[in-house]
C-alpha cells in the first residue's frame, strides 16, 4: 500500500503502514502522520510513485497534514524535498503542512533551502490541531 493511499484512507490498518510510519490518525479534520526511523532518500521512490498515481485526483491533497517527527532518527535533503512537494500539492486548496517535533538539523536544512517560512512548526500537538484544523475547511474524506 502506497504512502499517499494511507494519507487518503480514513483508517489504514496498522499492518499496512510502511516502515517509516508508525501511526496515522484523523484528528479534528487533520491527517496526523507519526513518522519513525529514517526519513530520507530511501522513501523517495515510494512517495513519488504514489504522487504520480494521485496526480489527477486532487482530492487526496485537500486536507492539512501534520507530520510528527518525534521518533525520526535521520533526515536529509530528500526530507526537505518531500516536505516541499507535500506543501506544493496542497497550495490550491489552501491546506497546510505542519511539522511537530522536527529536529534542529531538519529545521536547519529548511533554513538553508530557504523554505523554513513555508511550514508551520508547532511546539505541541494541541496547538497544531487548533491551527491546522480550521485551515482547509475540508472534511475527513481526503488527505
Amino acid at each position: 500500500m502506497g504512502f499517499l493511499h494511507l494519507l487518503k484512507s480514513s483508517s489504514p490498518p496498522p499492518d499496512a503502514l510502511p516502515a517509516f510510519v508508525s501511526r496515522v490518525d484523523d484528528i479534528d479534520g487533520v491527517r496526523t502522520v507519526r513518522l519513525t526511523g529514517a526519513i530520507d532518500h530511501d522513501i523517495g521512490a515510494e512517495v513519488k510513485q504514489a504522487n504520480a498515481s494521485f496526480e489527477k485526483s486532487k482530492d487526496v491533497f485537500h486536507r492539512s497534514v501534520l507530520l510528527d517527527f518525534r521518533d525520526v532518527t535521520h533526515t536529509d535533503s530528500s526530507t526537505v524535498a518531500f516536505l516541499v512537494d507535500a506543501l506544493r500539492r496542497r497550495v490550491a486548496s489552501n491546506a497546510r503542512v505542519g511539522l511537530l517535533n522536527p529536529s534542529q538539523s531538519l529545521l536547519s536544512a529548511l533554513e538553508i533551502a530557504r523554505t523554513r517560512e513555508l511550514f508551520d512548526v508547532f511546539d505541541s500537538e494541541e496547538e497544531a490541531l487548533a491551527s491546522l484544523g480550521g485551515s482547509s475547511g475540508s472534511s475527513d474524506s481526503g488527505a
